[in-house]
């Protein structure tokens, strides 16, 4: 069974698609998932939203976070969001792993 992962990573798409070893297929949606636009649209405003949260120039590339807690709140509501859509469009073809580490923010 393929496994999706919802992992965040800087500059890299938060939904993973593994094969039956664990291995990486691509950071897209599956194929027969590639219509749903509002999935999509939602996963790369969180990736986007991610990578805003680092520093990335010639001289550093660190972590910030959040500058207020409304904006850590309403980021974490869109990871539930999509963990919600994932499972909900899944139907059982795909193994889930949930990696978003929300307590870590």
């Amino acid at each position: 069974m393929e496994t999706i992962r919802l992992l965040l990573e800087y500059g890299t798409y938060p939904l993973w698609l593994l094969d039956d070893e664990g291995m990486t297929i691509d950071t897209a949606l599956p194929t027969e998932w590639s219509d749903d636009k509002e999935l999509d649209t939602l996963l790369t405003e969180i990736m986007s939203k991610y990578d805003q949260l680092f520093i990335d120039n010639k001289k550093e590339f660190r972590y910030v976070g959040f500058k207020e807690d409304v904006d850590k709140n309403d980021f974490i509501d869109k990871l539930h969001l999509a963990v919600d859509m994932v499972t909900a469009k899944n139907a059982g073809k795909y193994k889930i792993i949930n990696d978003f580490h929300i307590d870590e923010l």
